[in-house]
């Protein structure tokens, strides 16, 4: 009996194919996680997406300080406004006016438990 023939074997092909399917997943790898990849594609969407609203309040923002900074322009600017507005919060006042504080709790009245005149003064 003579052996089986023997089938003729091509290393080249073997070679060629490992390299295809390494050369796949070496491109395969970085189209889904590489630096300029899917995953980085979908993290920059949602980075703008972030920026955009961010962008968006910061005009919302300049627009109100807009509406609120409109009067303080020089065409529209009232003096006695701003003196009445400095007194107010800044607590100025001309030279020779006298200053009064009252009490909180006269200005509230008396409470319900009050015993005595109604003209009492202030504690």
């Amino acid at each position: 009996m003579s052996p089986a023939p023997r089938t003729r074997r091509h290393p080249g092909r073997r070679i060629a194919l490992l390299t295809a399917a390494v050369l796949v997943g070496y491109f395969a790898y970085h189209l889904a996680l590489g630096d300029r990849g899917v995953a980085r594609l979908l993290d920059l969407r949602a980075e703008r997406a972030t920026a955009l609203a961010a962008h968006d309040a910061a005009l919302a923002a300049q627009a109100t300080w807009e509406a609120r900074v409109a009067p303080l322009r020089d065409a529209t600017l009232d003096p006695d406004a701003v003196e009445a507005r400095a007194r107010e919060v800044l607590g100025y006042r001309r030279e020779g006016e006298r200053s009064f504080v009252v009490p909180s709790a006269c200005l509230e009245g008396p409470g319900p438990d009050h015993k005595g005149p109604a003209s009492a003064p202030c504690p």
